[in-house]
């Protein structure tokens, strides 16, 4: 890579490097319905209703984070289970209304700010809903999968909305002339352009930090810009020839809630999105 290409990463790495967590798969792991994990039977508070979709049918958990178990720092809760509900039975979109993406009825996101540990596997997959990934004929996951939670620093992606502005901005400070709007890979050979995605641009699972998209950011008009917050973002994964994530044609999953809500562990109004190649 160019010295100047390197330059420009390292100034937007610095500039845009946060606090967050990355996820990382633990597929030998045996978990349980109070673990962190993907997919499977969730924890549920017996006392409140499952969540369902208008149409009356029960939702699947995508993703569950015990921060009982598996501690974490604000602006995350500090305690109690936090899900990630979408609908098993939707064959296209996974629960997405593409049209009203924070309407939360193909998908859920759920708090539980104390954990009833007196509930047992048994009683809740008798309240009769889906829960055995492998059964399922459309879903991005292909079974209950243990996770960690990583404390991580991570950077700002190519293809977030507010990438191109800060590529401006340390490009025309290394190249010492504005660049007016010239995107990024106008500025560099193929082979530069490469290497820089493949660390700019690279997805991955994690809570917070900064979402990666294979089309479009669907903040980028504007619409959705108070949702500022990457909540929870799921990759598509493949390990030893085998997936055990995809979305759809190897796609990625994002989840975002405006900061002040995070703050105040208010998750009904989130902003869902998935997309793929």
């Amino acid at each position: 890579m160019q010295e100047q290409i390197q330059q420009i990463l390292k100034r937007i790495q610095e500039r845009t490097k946060k606090n967050a967590y990355t996820l990382k798969l633990e597929l030998e792991k045996t978990v349980d319905i109070f673990d962190s994990k993907f997919g499977g039977v969730p924890y549920w508070d017996l006392q409140k209703p499952y969540p369902k979709n208008e149409e009356g049918e029960p939702l699947a958990l995508l993703a569950q984070f015990n921060f009982d178990k598996d501690p974490v720092s604000k602006p995350l809760p500090t305690k109690g289970i936090l899900q990630f509900f979408i609908c098993a039975q939707d064959e296209e979109l996974y629960g997405l209304d593409f049209d009203h993406p924070t309407k939360q009825d193909g998908f859920r996101v759920v708090y539980h700010e104390n954990i009833d540990t007196s509930v047992t596997e048994e009683q809740i997959k008798a309240l009769g809903i889906p829960w055995d990934t492998k059964s399922f004929e459309y879903f991005p996951i292909i079974d209950e999968i243990g996770i960690s939670i990583i404390p991580s620093e991570l950077c700002i992606r190519t293809s977030d909305v507010n990438f191109d502005q800060v590529f401006y901005e340390a490009a025309s400070e290394v190249l010492q002339k504005d660049i007016g709007d010239t995107p990024f890979y106008e500025l560099m050979s193929e082979e530069d352009e490469e290497e820089f995605e493949e660390v700019m641009g690279v997805g991955g699972h994690s809570l917070l930090g900064y979402p990666a998209f294979t089309q479009w950011d669907p903040r980028d008009d504007g619409e959705y810009a108070e949702y500022s917050t990457l909540l929870f973002q799921m990759d598509s994964e493949y390990i030893d020839h085998k997936w055990y994530i995809i979305w759809g044609d190897v796609g990625i999953a994002n989840f975002f809630i405006k900061p002040e809500d995070l703050e105040n562990q208010k998750f009904d109004d989130v902003l869902y999105h998935w997309d793929c190649s």
